[in-house]
């Protein structure tokens, strides 16, 4: 069968450019695919080697395309105020989404959201605004939600938590089970700091969560463990509630995709694959 790939063209509304109309007859995940500045989706999809991947999965993949019209180097305007409080952009995403799961294409408990630089960081709006809508994340080399405020003023940090907490819908069931981080520590671009900043907004997102107090009440265990190479970090955190956020620091990587296709710009293809990472360890993702 297939892949179903939909490579939507933003501006300032969602649009389907192509969707190969094939139906499947059982509900497929669905994986939100957020490109990097100076990438079209396809690029994205292949350097990160999601297809090939994902395999017999077969997940819907649902890939954006920023309009050179909204950003000349194609980079999501994240920064923008547009794209944080009560942005159309992510309604009308999200609203695309809805539409496959109604259709019966979709199995609603198994979306996910997931970029790589700029794309990382909307991916983080993706995930925090919306948790009851996306099961896990992927958040690789960005930065958090609402880091720059009012286009040149940074957010204050001890105010990130609150910030994404305050985006969501928590009247609804939170399903946003596992956010995976990726960090390269001689990043210039996303440097390591931003990514630990990210690392702090998701679990004060999930400490606000169990009493809407910031009182360190949600980690209930933490472990550290490496890759295949010994000089890189993962951090585990486990929270009472059953989630987990997992930290991956890979030792003198730059401004890369760890673990992407061989010969490609922006990758580092012999570094933990953080493709392969985020699908094995997103529980239900191949149930």
């Amino acid at each position: 069968m297939k892949k179903l790939i939909l490579i939507l063209l933003t501006l300032t509304t969602v649009n389907i450019a192509h969707a190969k109309k094939k139906s499947p007859v059982a509900k497929r995940p669905l994986v939100l695919w957020l490109h990097g500045c100076l990438q079209t989706p396809e690029q994205f999809i292949s350097m990160s080697r999601i297809e090939e991947i994902t395999g017999e999965v077969n997940p819907v993949i649902l890939a954006p395309e920023q309009s050179i019209f909204a950003n000349p180097v194609k980079c999501w305007n994240w920064f923008l105020p547009s794209l944080q409080d009560d942005s159309e952009f992510m309604a009308s995403v999200v609203g695309q989404i809805q539409d496959l799961i109604s259709q019966g294409i979709v199995d609603k408990e198994r979306i996910y959201v997931g970029g790589f630089s700029a794309g990382s960081v909307l991916s983080t709006h993706f995930a925090v605004c919306y948790p009851d809508v996306f099961k896990g994340a992927l958040l690789h080399s960005g930065a958090p939600y609402k880091f720059v405020q009012n286009l040149f003023t940074l957010g204050n940090e001890d105010d990130l938590a609150q910030a994404a907490y305050d985006c969501g819908d928590h009247n609804q069931e939170t399903k946003l089970n596992n956010v995976i981080i990726f960090s390269g520590t001689h990043d210039p671009v996303s440097k390591a700091r931003d990514n630990e900043l990210v690392l702090k907004q998701v679990l004060g997102f999930y400490d606000l969560l169990d009493d809407q107090e910031l009182n360190d009440s949600a980690v209930e265990e933490i472990t550290v463990s490496t890759t295949d190479r010994p000089q890189d970090k993962i951090t585990d955190f486990k929270m009472y509630t059953g989630a987990h956020v997992r930290f991956v620091s890979i030792h003198k990587m730059r401004h890369q995709y760890s673990g992407g296709a061989e010969n490609t710009i922006a990758t580092s293809p012999d570094t933990l694959s953080a493709t392969q990472a985020f699908l094995e360890w997103t529980s239900n993702f191949t149930k």
